[in-house]
């Protein structure tokens, strides 16, 4: 397995918005995510992504990346692990 790290500063822009906007969303907002997450509890949160070779069943179905991001440090962590062989 490989491990990738990144991290960027809350004033970091992806697009048009700093990464500290995803703090400052709204309650109905976070509401829609999680019902009963609280945004204060989006700075303890762990954001996952996984990226696979399809879902549609059968053989060779497999999870090639995992991405995990969390705020921590006054920033956000990257991290992202990489299915280094199949086998």
């Amino acid at each position: 397995m490989y491990v990738a790290e990144e991290r960027w500063p809350l004033d970091h822009r992806h697009g048009h918005l700093p990464l500290s906007a995803a703090l400052a969303v709204g309650e109905t907002a976070v509401a829609r995510l999680a019902p009963g997450l609280d945004p204060s509890d989006l700075e303890r949160a762990a954001f996952l992504d996984v990226e696979t070779t399809g879902l549609a069943g059968g053989t060779g179905t497999l999870a090639f990346l995992v991405g995990v991001a969390r705020f921590e440090d006054g920033g956000l962590c990257l991290r992202q692990f990489f299915l280094a062989r199949p086998g």
